[in-house]
């Protein structure tokens, strides 16, 4: 459901107070991160250190960690905010780091299916998987659906513009929506078509995100913050656009694509070790390490600050902890990356990788704060009570049959009206004649 905000710049003003990832986090990072994020400045390091991040975890198979007594694995899901022309195309360079893996699997599951076709007799052969690693913001959600199951592990939807996805999900929001909440904690999804007798059922999907676009095109994703899915993304958002910078050949001595690709051959062999070992790694914190984020987030939970407008800020920073957790994984495997081929199916967590994770989510929920006060404030975005009250909606209806259906949902008659003309405003619906609406989606 497409909701338009008024003004970009009015609603995201403050925006430009939410904090820089502290620098002693850069002191402190794994090696591979440190190379990664080197010759970046400000706002972009902040981008290329959290895209690698989510980028890296979407390609670490067999990596889990026990939280609130469930299996859980590196997944995270990022959405850069920023107006036009201010760098948040920084994120390209992660998708780099994926690109060797995704052409790999791409080419050999290509080769077994050409061979599969070549077989005079398929009976006694199951056609083989069409694996890739990166998916493109223009899917439909069966297809997602596809792309999870016959992935061995993750794959990682990464799209640097959010219009792409959100043209899509004017069609098929509610099917992509319910795959990225339950996706999340890896609960079981599926899917029923009457269409070529469609059905797929995933028990345990494995899915990560990078996505960057404008205030505007987050609404057309995030369609209310009370949904859930608002409290599953890494934000980092802010609204100032770049300054003119040098652009010749000799403003910087870093080749970055020649490093990012050096980079990526160090992912590659990452991935093919761990998709190849028999066994499964699992990333333990120490009681100590434990502390350190849970009287945080505990902290965190227990702050007055944490409602506005009487919708509560809490479950985001409940499920902050759990990515705290999951980026603690990531550095963990980055920071043993060369002792990952011993016997031991255990690896302990360091104190300033923990510490690390923390602060970084700590300071991505000021940015999530941000955006969700804004959002609650917003007199165009809707809450709970009125997306199923739009989506009872006849696609055609006149005022006297909404105001009927209104009455059902407890909307009083003055709110009533005022959501009306939100719907208008927000070209969710479009008046035909005098009283008479139709939904524009």
């Amino acid at each position: 459901m497409k909701l338009e905000m008024r003004d970009n710049n009015k609603a995201y003003e403050d925006s430009d107070s939410n904090s820089f990832i502290p620098e002693s986090v850069y002191q402190s990072l794994p090696e591979f991160l440190m190379n990664a994020v080197e010759g970046f400045k400000d706002r972009e390091r902040d981008m290329v250190l959290l895209s690698s991040i989510v980028a890296i975890g979407s390609c670490i198979p067999n990596i889990f960690g026990i939280y609130d007594r469930s299996t859980v694995y590196p997944n995270l899901y990022l959405f850069v905010i920023a107006p036009p022309a201010s760098d948040k195309g920084a994120i390209k360079w992660s998708k780099l780091l994926v690109d060797p893996i995704h052409d790999l699997l791409q080419k050999n599951s290509q080769k077994r299916i050409n061979e599969y076709q070549k077989l005079e007799d398929k009976s006694n052969h199951e056609r083989p998987k069409f694996q890739i690693k990166l998916v493109p913001g223009n899917i439909s959600s069966s297809k997602l659906y596809q792309h999870i199951k016959e992935a061995n592990d993750s794959i990682l939807f990464f799209e640097t513009e959010a219009d792409t996805i959100s043209n899509m999900f004017k069609s098929d929001w509610g099917n992509i929506s319910d795959i990225l909440r339950k996706a999340f904690h890896h609960e079981e999804i599926s899917i029923s078509r009457k269409e070529n007798n469609l059905f797929i059922d995933i028990k345990e999907p494995k899915l990560s995100m990078i996505i960057s676009g404008t205030p505007n095109q987050l609404i057309a994703l995030i369609e209310s913050i009370e949904n859930g899915l608002f409290s599953r993304f890494m934000f980092y958002s802010f609204n100032k656009s770049s300054k003119w910078r040098d652009v010749s050949p000799n403003a910087s001595p870093i080749k970055f694509k020649e490093k990012f690709n050096k980079l990526s051959t160090i992912i590659l062999k990452l991935f093919l070790y761990l998709s190849e070992t028999d066994k499964s790694l699992e990333v333990r914190l120490s009681e100590r390490q434990w502390n350190i984020l849970q009287n945080r987030f505990a902290e965190l939970t227990e702050m007055k600050s944490i409602s506005n407008n009487g919708l509560d800020f809490s479950s985001c920073i409940k499920r902050h902890g759990l990515i705290a957790f999951r980026i603690s994984i990531i550095m963990t495997v980055l920071r043993n990356i060369e002792n990952l081929n011993n016997e031991s199916q255990v690896i302990q967590a360091q104190n300033l990788d923990v510490k690390n994770a923390v602060q970084i989510t700590h300071c991505l929920l000021g940015h999530s704060s941000t955006i969700f006060n804004t959002l609650a404030k917003n007199n165009n975005f809707i809450n709970i009570n009125e997306e199923e009250f739009f989506k009872k909606l006849g696609k055609s209806f006149n005022t006297n049959e909404a105001q009927i259906l209104a009455y059902s949902f407890n909307i009083k008659e003055r709110t009533f009206f005022r959501i009306l003309d939100r719907f208008e405003k927000a070209n969710l619906i479009q008046r035909i004649s005098r009283g008479v609406y139709k939904k524009t989606i």
